[in-house]
């Protein structure tokens, strides 16, 4: 995936975490549902 990408997950399978006061959800390959990326 890259920066932009819209990525749709299993939501109970990510994890949440605090870094430098910025929220980041950590997803495993196994969860992702689906990458959406814009072409242009």
């Amino acid at each position: 995936a890259s920066a932009g990408d819209l990525a749709i997950f299993l939501k109970s399978r990510a994890h949440e975490i605090e870094f430098e006061n910025e929220k980041f959800l950590i997803v495993p390959h196994s969860a992702v549902l689906l990458l959406i990326r814009d072409e242009d």
